[in-house]
């Protein structure tokens, strides 16, 4: 089946679209005619977001008296559109005018697409709102109805508690507390609605990239069309940002897509457009896109950098020519070549050895090691190691950014230096060469599957904590506590993390506390490790240590642990510094400093040029200590 009427399309000027007018009469056959207008002279219109990337286009639409194929779902909705145009007191103002991407746009035509795209910021934000169309409801048991009441049921009780929140930040964080879900008079866990909302989140909407631009750039809050009713957008982005922050997010009946909407509600509310670089990271694990190439056109009109797109750079205009790793090699160089930060390298191409690679839906190996691969994920945030950098977005009225925990002060103040290449496939950076891998303890080297997903990680890292006390005790003075501060700041990634991310309770002081304990009680249970202790620090060492444990918690120290230590390995470099770093690493690699990093990062020399490795957190090379010896600077070309 064709997709498009060839006569249904004919060339678009420069700043001209498509409407579909739609019909408002559903007696009659066709659905609507298409108009084509300037941008800026449109008549008010609502834009469609729905999902239809990868779905077979088997059902038809009839638009200008033509038949047009389109997925079942973009056919019903139109259906449905049309029932609401016909009933004028369902949207406000009435529904007449409605822009649909899969219709207004000639999918046949790259260089039609790539200018539509360029113009999607603009078209998106001088609409009346975003219309979310989620389908068809099925009817009887498997009916969401009931759980879209669950949703407005959630959203009074966060009314309740917070009636005066205006931005997702007026939210106290919690730990999840079923003493505290119960008392406030949350559902109990045995209603049935509890499995609809996961299988609600499960919809492939609310995965798709496209949708952090369409209902971001939406004047007001999008309207939410499922089956044949009408749902609140605002509801649904509250209650998700209340469960977030309130620990619901770690329970197995809430799914991960939870994130999802809180990171759309994150980026709405900001008062500014946040960078390209912090849009792709915050959504490049989340959010799947058909065409590789829109994790980065998918954002290009939300972004700083998109706002005016007759002033958008050559490297970030939409390019359907090209091919994905034309694009993203492209795209990174443009960053980091004008003010980006190396913090966007946390997910770089990398080696071959890479856990990480076999979980990519696509394969991208031919990329140069220092681009970053934004490519899809094969599951969301299940096997993929937590990121060193962070999106600065804690306060609404500034931009957001994207970098490193501002504690992470490798480089000092020095911003990035990226020099000329003749080889567009070379990345020349400057820094300092500090250190090598002596040795390596690995976690990911498991026979179980299941050690590479998230939630079942905790077991094996216990098996591996005897080899990883070992390796860090081997390199033990007297100096206990000393030690101790480096070894727990390295598995959990501190000091910083917990302040950053404002955990609940806990600063490095609660934390460093939290990994005693945890030590204290890994060494109760081992009678070998024990004596290993004592002999490295005396036989008071462990009474010392259970004195400066009291208080902490073994069970926060772990899940903090846990997560910096996924997918990751511990090593020791030569000169005696503990570190953690990628899955990929091996002995002998060079630990540097480059500048305009915040973190080390790990780097392998070839015959051909550095291969870059990728990002670690190194004691004693955090906070700019290599800047202060006297290690000449180096040009390090990756390719």
């Amino acid at each position: 089946m064709d997709h498009k009427s060839p006569q249904l399309y004919s060339p678009l000027p420069s700043n001209m679209i498509r409407l579909l007018h739609l019909e408002a009469d559903i007696s009659v056959l066709n659905d609507g005619n298409l108009i084509v207008t300037r941008l800026d002279a449109a008549p008010p219109y609502y834009t469609l977001s729905h999902c239809w990337g990868e779905v077979a286009r088997d059902a038809i639409a009839w638009v200008n008296n033509q038949s047009v194929a389109v997925s079942s779902d973009l056919s019903s909705g139109i259906r449905r559109l049309r029932k609401l145009a016909a009933k004028d007191f369902m949207l406000d103002p009435p529904i007449e005018y409605i822009w649909i991407d899969e219709i207004c746009i000639n999918q046949d035509d790259v260089q039609e697409i790539a200018a539509q795209v360029l113009l999607m910021g603009q078209l998106y934000s001088r609409s009346i709102k975003t219309l979310i169309w989620l389908g068809p409801d099925p009817e009887g048991e498997e009916s969401f109805a009931p759980v879209w009441k669950l949703v407005d049921e959630i959203y009074h009780v966060f009314r309740t508690l917070h009636p005066t929140a205006k931005v997702l930040d007026d939210i106290p964080r919690r730990m999840y507390s079923n003493i505290f879900h119960d008392t406030i008079g949350m559902p109990r866990w045995t209603d049935q609605r509890w499995r609809g909302f996961q299988a609600l989140l499960m919809r492939p909407w609310f995965s798709r990239l496209w949708i952090v631009q369409e209902v971001a750039l939406s004047p007001s809050d999008p309207t939410i069309i499922q089956g044949n009713n009408v749902y609140s957008w605002h509801h649904l982005t509250w209650v998700a940002g209340w469960m977030r922050r309130n620990g619901y997010i770690r329970l197995s009946q809430i799914s991960s897509l939870l994130l999802n909407l809180d990171c759309i509600r994150m980026i709405q509310d900001s008062k500014y457009r946040w960078p390209l670089d912090a849009l792709m990271s915050v959504t490049q694990v989340k959010f799947h896109a058909s065409d590789q190439r829109d994790k980065v056109f998918g954002l290009v009109g939300l972004s700083a950098e998109g706002e005016e797109p007759s002033l958008l750079p050559e490297p970030l205009r939409p390019d359907y020519v090209s091919d994905t790793m034309r694009v993203y090699q492209k795209v990174t160089r443009y960053l980091l070549e004008n003010g980006g930060s190396l913090a966007m390298l946390t997910r770089t191409c990398s080696t071959n050895d890479r856990l990480e690679r076999d979980w990519r839906r696509f394969n991208l190996s031919a990329l140069p090691s220092w681009v970053q691969n934004w490519s899809d994920y094969r599951e969301f945030d299940n096997r993929i190691a937590s990121s060193f950098s962070w999106i600065h977005c804690t306060d609404p009225s500034k931009p957001a950014c994207l970098w490193h925990p501002e504690s992470y002060k490798a480089s000092g103040t020095l911003g990035i230096q990226v020099h000329p290449s003749t080889d567009s496939k070379v990345l020349r950076l400057s820094g300092l060469r500090v250190s090598s891998v002596e040795s390596i303890v690995p976690f990911d080297s498991f026979d179980n599957e299941e050690a590479y997903y998230k939630k079942t990680f905790r077991k094996h890292f216990d098996l591996h904590w005897p080899r990883l006390l070992e390796s860090a005790l081997s390199i033990a003075n007297f100096d206990l506590l000393g030690w101790a501060a480096q070894f727990v700041s390295v598995t959990t990634a501190e000091p910083g993390w917990a302040t950053q991310h404002r955990v609940v309770n806990r600063n490095w002081d609660q934390t460093l506390q939290d990994g005693l304990a945890y030590l204290h009680a890994f060494l109760l249970s081992s009678k070998h490790h024990r004596s290993l202790f004592s002999f490295k620090f005396g036989d008071g060492a462990l009474e010392l240590l259970k004195e400066r444990a009291e208080g902490g918690d073994a069970n926060e120290y772990a899940n903090l642990a846990y997560h910096f230590c996924f997918n990751r390995s511990f090593f020791l470099t030569h000169d005696k510094k503990m570190g953690i770093g990628p899955s990929d690493m091996l002995a002998n690699d060079t630990v540097v400093v480059l500048f305009g990093g915040g973190v080390p990062y790990i780097i392998r020399q070839e015959d051909y040029g550095w291969t870059f490795v990728a990002e670690s957190y190194v004691y004693g090379l955090m906070n700019g200590e290599a800047l202060r010896g006297k290690i000449k600077e180096e040009i390090f070309d990756f390719s």
